[in-house]
């Protein structure tokens, strides 16, 4: 059985803080634009096959998401106002 691994990521028009070492890529269901946070790309490193899902694709009934990206929690305080 193959397993598909899905990062739960924000849009980028959504978010209001940003990190300064975060990147950008689309979410694999609507394309739209999504920030990752360094977290997110560490996850992205060890499973290449990740799919990125936004907040607003991510249905709970498909996947449970319980835990944060290791270091998730810690990069909040790093995160700094999003400039618009």
């Amino acid at each position: 059985m193959n397993t598909v691994h899905g990062l739960l990521v924000m849009r980028l028009a959504d978010m209001r803080v940003v990190h300064p070492q975060q990147i950008t890529s689309r979410c694999n269901l609507c394309n739209e634009l999504v920030g990752i946070y360094p977290s997110g790309q560490r996850i992205m490193a060890a499973h290449p096959d990740v799919e990125l899902i936004c907040e607003r694709c991510h249905n709970p009934r498909d996947v449970d998401v319980h835990y944060a990206a290791p270091g998730a929690l810690e990069e909040r305080a790093e995160s700094v106002p999003k400039k618009t």
